[in-house]
């Protein structure tokens, strides 16, 4: 039998990645983020975005850390003509 429990913590740094028009809208609209890229033409009385413009961009408001402990249980027992084990993992974040 054995028993194991493992500490992990995971971070990642200067994250960058293609930012599309449902992240701008919505991350325009929760935390006033990205709205630079909403593009808006004052032709029209209604002031709706005319156009998004999708670019590269830092990301951060994205979780960049992770942590957290897993659990493993591992047993085994001989018998019946083999061997008969069970193995049990719990994650935790």
């Amino acid at each position: 039998m054995t028993i194991s429990v493992d500490y992990w913590d995971i971070s990642i740094e200067d994250t960058i990645n293609n930012i599309g028009a449902p992240t701008i809208l919505e991350q325009c609209a929760l935390n006033n983020t990205l709205c630079e890229n909403i593009v808006r033409v004052r032709v029209e009385i209604s002031g709706r975005a005319q156009y998004l413009t999708s670019t590269m961009s830092p990301l951060t408001w994205v979780k960049t850390w992770w942590s957290g402990v897993d659990l493993a249980f591992n047993w085994g027992v001989d018998g019946l003509g083999g061997t008969w084990t069970t193995n049990m993992i719990v994650p935790t974040c």
